[in-house]
């Protein structure tokens, strides 16, 4: 498997024909497996990350002359394939050495995608007779739903806002007609409309701007809590 689609980073992370182990990458739900299946069902020992690393494995390669041992040792967890991993050079290496079959057929791939719950994906899957983890697209399960309450949302989100926009229009007309016996005799003393204009702005632009920003902090805050928390989980 290629290094970049590790989630797991580790310096012991290599191997070569001088290498005193092999290095290994266990799921991480192996562990959890033991821990809380077959270890409490047997009354033995829970085993941490750590223990595990330090522990030592023994590889038997069965070859046509015989069986051939290796050492191995866990360097890391992964939670995203649920497989034994080896370095690549190592698996290059045994096959031209201990390997028979001349074209391997791959018994997995990796799929890298933006969406996992993209329904093309889903239907590719099922068109071809392949299966991936549920966990990864169970969402599209529920991705209309999702979308059909987003749609409402969208749409209501819009209608308060013009519906706002209309009354705070019909806010200021009322304001100004209240005002219009006032307004006539500024006029009629030579106010010009410009002035008028301008009082009217430092009445009402000031207040509407600082709300509408602390509304956009207050949207953001919230935002920025929403996703932490959603990371966090």
């Amino acid at each position: 498997m290629p290094n970049e689609f590790l989630d797991v980073t580790s310096p012991d992370w290599q191997w070569n024909e001088t290498s005193n182990y092999i290095p290994m990458i266990l799921p991480n739900m192996f562990l959890d497996m033991y821990n809380f299946g077959f270890a409490q069902s047997q009354h033995l020992p829970q085993l941490s990350q750590d223990l595990v690393k330090n522990l030592p494995v023994q590889i038997d390669i069965q070859t046509s002359t015989g069986t051939v041992n290796y050492y191995g040792k866990v360097v890391g967890f992964s939670d995203r394939i649920s497989s034994v991993l080896v370095p690549q050079p190592f698996m290059d290496w045994a096959n031209k050495k201990f390997g028979t079959e001349v074209n391997q057929q791959p018994s997995r791939v990796i799929i890298q995608t933006n969406d996992a719950a993209d329904p093309q994906l889903t239907d590719y899957l099922s068109k071809h007779n392949l299966s991936t983890n549920a966990e990864k697209t169970r969402f599209e399960k529920y991705r209309g739903i999702i979308n059909a309450v987003v749609i409402i949302s969208w749409v209501t989100g819009g209608l308060m806002f013009l519906f706002a926009l209309l009354i705070f229009t019909l806010f200021i007309q009322l304001t100004i007609a209240s005002a219009k016996e006032e307004i006539v005799l500024l006029v009629a003393l030579g106010a010009a409309p410009k002035q008028l204009q301008t009082f009217l702005r430092k009445q009402f632009l000031p207040a509407n701007i600082i709300t509408i920003i602390l509304t956009l902090l207050i949207i953001a805050v919230l935002q920025y809590i929403l996703y932490k928390t959603r990371s966090f989980r």
